[in-house]
């Protein structure tokens, strides 16, 4: 089945002529010359007949004359009849070998050339010397002829060489095709192998597809060679050739498309043709796995054949038409492996006709190439993947970079609000009182809007930081503090929470960003601890050096943190919203900020659970980083 695919397609696309050998006599005849010749090819000399009789007639005969016995899909008896005579004066010693698979030696008969009648060829010369193929032993005397006469029937189609050849020679090629074999099986599953691997881990379903593909080639492959039939045991195999074969053929366009991923497989025509392949190739599976198929094989093997052979021109129409119109490096590797199996199909077959030299490349033509195509798929597969791979990080990247505004807007949304509460308390005061004192108040409305005017100053600075690092200033301790204390003190009068701020010399300094340790770390922190903070609590600040950071702490005695949030933030995971001890909404973006900017600023951070409360701290740099 899949070598008449293989010729359709070397007609088509490589067009080579099948030459022909027409002979003139039927009798195989052992001379001095043709003793010599180690490997004879006598298919030309075949007799050949079609038939529904069981038993033998001698009527009916064709001679083959050709170098190779070509007999299409038949559900009839095919009789083989060889006439071979030894004209030396000497015994001879031979093989008659048949280098296929398709066929069985069901039943072999000698014909004596007396009486016309049919004895049983003796069982013990039948494969006496092979294992791969199928061998007669044949003895002769001087002067004598032998007619020797094969019954047999095929599901598939009957393509074989005959050969009269010496013992010594059959062996050696027996034992040159096992090792190709092996060693295309040993390759193919490794591939195999690699491939289901990297798609579990990489959890692409391409890898998958091409691991279908390649494990279904494999079975097509080895089961014309005979390899599963003889070193597997596997005596049914062949059976199931067609079934292999249409869906190695589903995957390689499965394959296809999901490594082309081209515009062209979304047309409606496309998708209408793929549907009627599908049921196509689901009724053809079918019928070759019930018996049905063993009665009108004549009629189903074609129809494989052919429903084959027009997905594989379609598959290389669309490799073709993917380079034409939108070509990529992987399309172009794809290409080249077609490419390869041609060359393949072109040298196997030119030496069957005789055009190339007959030797040990050229008879394993076919496993090479199918060999290198498919280690060039893989190429093209990793190609694809490795394009994929750039895709998806610049996509993380543009992501990252939108995560980074959405901060933005959290930072804006979350901070600027601490700001303008001491604005809007101090504007409701006066409203309720009809006068504010201005010694008091003003300068902190002042301070409060300095600190929204930093806080834009600072969200327009993060544009900057999406490619840049932060700016890295030594900033005073003092002032850090200084700017915390008349943001939230309105907050904390509200609550009447009690906020410890440590006497801090004027020379400390810390070498950090002022405006996003305020803001965006420091004020977060103390504005989570105001809420959670029940009335009349207190909210503590120590300053303490260890080794070359500053060990900021923030401790109140609010109700504390959850563990379920404590790992939460550690998991760098969003907390939810909730709710303080006044009924205060928390976004859930605090920490997320916090946690952010301390990794952008080198700021170790860490949050603890207390008895009573909870305790945040910072270390922040005394210097420099080198």
């Amino acid at each position: 089945m899949i070598n008449f695919i293989f010729r359709l397609l070397l007609l088509l696309f490589l067009f080579i002529p099948a030459k022909e050998i027409i002979a003139t006599q039927t009798i195989v005849q052992i001379n001095n010359e043709t003793f010599k010749d180690q490997n004879q090819n006598i298919s030309n000399f075949v007799e050949y007949k079609l038939t529904n009789e069981k038993n033998y007639t001698p009527d009916g005969f064709k001679v083959n004359g050709n170098t190779v016995v070509n007999i299409n899909y038949t559900n009839k008896y095919i009789y083989l009849r060889f006439n071979i005579r030894n004209t030396l004066d000497r015994p001879v010693h031979k093989e008659l070998y048949f280098n296929s698979h398709t066929f069985k030696l069901n039943e072999v008969f000698l014909k004596n050339l007396e009486s016309q009648k049919l004895s049983k060829f003796p069982l013990k010369k039948i494969n006496a010397n092979t294992t791969l193929h199928k061998s007669l032993r044949i003895e002769l005397a001087p002067g004598e002829q032998q007619t020797i006469v094969i019954k047999t029937r095929s599901l598939n189609k009957f393509d074989t060489k005959v050969l009269l050849a010496d013992t010594e020679y059959i062996q050696k090629e027996e034992q040159t095709k096992i090792i190709s074999l092996s060693i295309y099986l040993g390759f193919m599953c490794t591939l195999l192998i690699y491939n289901l691997i990297l798609g579990l881990i990489n959890r692409e379903s391409i890898y998958i597809v091409y691991s279908v593909f390649i494990f279904f080639m494999i079975n097509t492959v080895l089961s014309i060679s005979g390899f599963t039939q003889s070193i597997l045991s596997l005596d049914n195999h062949m059976n199931y050739l067609g079934t292999f074969a249409i869906i190695s053929c589903n995957y390689l366009y499965k394959f296809t498309k999901k490594l082309l991923s081209i515009n062209f497989f979304e047309r409606p025509a496309i998708k209408r043709l793929e549907k009627a392949s599908a049921v196509i190739s689901m009724v053809l599976i079918i019928t070759i796995l019930i018996p049905f198929f063993e009665s009108y094989n004549f009629i189903i093997g074609p129809l494989v054949d052919i429903y084959i052979l027009s997905l594989v021109v379609f598959i290389i129409y669309i490799s073709i038409y993917t380079n034409v119109k939108q070509p990529t490096i992987e399309s172009k590797v794809y290409l080249l492996s077609w490419l390869i199996m041609n060359f393949g199909i072109f040298a196997y077959f030119a030496t069957i006709y005789g055009h190339f030299t007959d030797n040990e490349f050229t008879q394993n033509s076919i496993l090479l190439g199918n060999m290198v195509e498919s280690f060039t798929l893989s190429i093209a597969l990793s190609l694809k993947i490795n394009r994929l791979h750039k895709e998806n990080e610049i996509n993380f990247i543009k992501n990252l970079d939108q995560q980074k505004y959405i901060r933005l807007l959290r930072v804006l949304s979350h901070d600027i609000a601490n700001s303008l509460f001491v604005i809007v308390g101090y504007s409701s005061r006066y409203l309720r009182r009809g006068y504010v004192e201005e010694t008091r108040a003003w300068p902190k409305v002042y301070s409060a809007c300095m600190h929204i005017k930093d806080i834009l100053d600072n969200v327009k600075a993060e544009q900057e930081l999406i490619n840049n690092e932060p700016q890295l200033e030594y900033m005073k301790v003092k002032t850090l503090l200084d700017n915390i204390v008349t943001i939230f003190t309105p907050q904390c009068e509200r609550k009447k929470i009690k906020i410890e701020i440590p006497e801090t010399p004027e020379d400390l300094q810390v070498y950090s960003n002022l405006p996003i340790l305020t803001h965006q770390i420091l004020g977060n922190i103390i504005s989570n601890s105001i809420k959670f903070t029940p009335n009349s609590g207190l909210i503590k600040i120590s300053c303490t050096q260890v080794d070359q950071t500053l060990k900021l702490e923030v401790y109140d005695n609010g109700i504390g943190i959850t563990k379920k949030k404590l790992d939460q933030i550690y998991k760098k995971t969003d907390t939810g919203i909730s709710f303080g001890t006044l009924g205060e909404k928390g976004s859930g973006f605090g920490y997320f900020i916090i946690r952010s900017y301390c990794e952008l600023l080198k700021i170790k951070f860490t949050i603890e659970r207390k008895p009573v409360g909870t305790l945040v701290a910072l270390y922040i740099p005394l210097n420099e980083h080198k």
